[in-house]
């Protein structure tokens, strides 16, 4: 009996990219971006390189369109202008349409690392030094909740991965994902993702955590509405892990205040501040610089006093 060819992987994915896929398969290229037809770039070791002529026209464009939200299985609908989903574990793509794209549609399609990092790895890029290999270490071994938190572009969704690598076993761990972008690899994990993106869907996913026995709850996005309810499925039941988007430390906790007030049931600020202690023990900030430079700057222990939330510095670069 004849067996069935298996499909080439590359090959696929060069059909459905097209003009695009000539740039996006090139080692060094980790995300690539299409503002208009005739306004295509890619972003190589941090350098924006713009790409000349990769579609004559615009309905070459369309039809990269058509074919990557056929693979997820969707047809273009008047009412849905935006799109966010995975072509395979390490690549993610998000599409907006015209009326919202001004210009015509527009993609951005982003290569995760395949490589799997260690620490030992951060050190060698210097993003990591071994004393704060030490704090983390330290950090993960003590069975707490944490945040991992950063500017945009900082590598933090990769901090976040090499930590929940790192949780002890046989620690179970249920991560929350808006998109499938986290790249885990330990037995003992359950992933559950959003379907919609939507804030409602959010926190009812919350709920459905709760019944699947976490020993370590993940929120791999937080953006606002499910804040409070997170915060408190992990006081009560689990372990807290979160990722969220500062611009420094201070910005990162006075955006976590004012999420959590918001989302919270009529809670004051104090009684927000006691919850963010409770829920969390650490605060790992990471940072890309001026320069490019990709660090781990700092890592603080969040502690409550008289109605303030205070940062004890641990590591600091």
């Amino acid at each position: 009996m004849a067996t069935k060819a298996k499909k080439d992987p590359s090959a696929e994915m060069k059909s459905l990219l097209g003009p695009l896929w000539s740039a996006f398969s090139l080692k060094n290229v980790w995300e690539l971006v299409v503002d208009a037809y005739n306004e295509v770039y890619y972003i190589d070791n941090g350098k924006m390189i713009v790409l000349d002529k990769v579609f004559k026209k615009s309905t070459e464009l369309d039809q990269v369109v058509t074919r990557l939200l056929a693979f997820h299985q969707k047809k273009k609908k008047s009412e849905e202008l935006s799109y966010f989903f995975n072509l395979d574990q390490y690549t993610k793509v998000a599409i907006v349409l015209p009326p919202l794209a001004i210009k015509g549609p527009s993609i951005v399609i982003t290569k995760l690392p395949i490589q799997d990092l260690t620490f030992d790895d951060l050190i060698r890029f210097k993003a990591l030094d071994s004393e704060g290999k030490n704090v983390i270490e330290k950090m993960l071994a003590s069975n707490k909740g944490f945040i991992v938190a950063g500017n945009m572009g900082s590598g933090k969704t990769t901090m976040l991965n090499l930590l929940v690598n790192g949780i002890p076993q046989p620690n179970r761990v249920v991560t929350l994902e808006r998109i499938p972008d986290l790249l885990i690899k330990r037995p003992h994990v359950c992933r559950i993702q959003s379907q919609t993106q939507k804030a409602s869907e959010m926190i009812d996913l919350i709920g459905v955590a709760e019944r699947m026995r976490a020993d370590y709850l993940v929120l791999s996005d937080c953006v606002g509405p499910e804040l409070m309810p997170f915060m408190e499925m992990v006081r009560s039941n689990c372990i807290g892990v979160m990722l969220t988007t500062g611009e420094s430390v201070l910005d990162t906790i006075k955006r976590i205040e004012t999420k959590a007030v918001v989302s919270s049931d009529g809670m004051n600020l104090e009684e927000v501040r006691y919850a963010i202690a409770q829920a969390f023990k650490y605060l790992l900030f990471q940072e890309k610089t001026a320069e490019g430079v990709r660090q781990v700057s700092s890592i603080s222990e969040l502690v409550y006093e008289s109605g303030e939330l205070k940062l004890k510095a641990i590591y600091k670069r």
